[in-house]
């Protein structure tokens, strides 16, 4: 588990473009208005960026008949299937000039 649920993180990451941290994206000042015990979804800024929000593949969100329908795959399963794609997965290898680039750069790197 400790493989797969960072990599279902970095995944939803890289799916929206990287992650915005912005005082749109990152509202601190709404963060300090909340009081313990509290919670946004009422506040307006919550209102307008819920939609951004993505869902774990990994769990499970359909109602029962349709889990079973669909072959009741319990969440180790589900767990299990994602760290086997993403072990299998082979990326195209760096193109020449961006290996040699990072040579370089390496050789300042402490």
């Amino acid at each position: 588990m400790t493989i797969s649920i960072p990599i279902e993180k970095i995944v939803c990451a890289f799916s929206y473009g990287g992650v915005s941290v912005s005082e749109d994206s990152l509202p601190v000042d709404l963060i300090d208005q909340i009081e313990p015990g509290g919670h946004y979804l009422q506040a307006q800024h919550t209102l307008e960026h819920f939609h951004d929000f993505r869902y774990s593949q990994l769990f499970d969100r359909s109602i029962y008949a349709a889990w079973k329908e669909e072959g009741a795959h319990t969440f180790e399963e589900r767990l299990r299937e994602m760290t086997r794609k993403a072990m299998a997965h082979q990326p195209e290898p760096l193109a020449p000039d961006v290996v040699s680039e990072l040579q370089r750069m390496q050789t300042y790197w402490k």
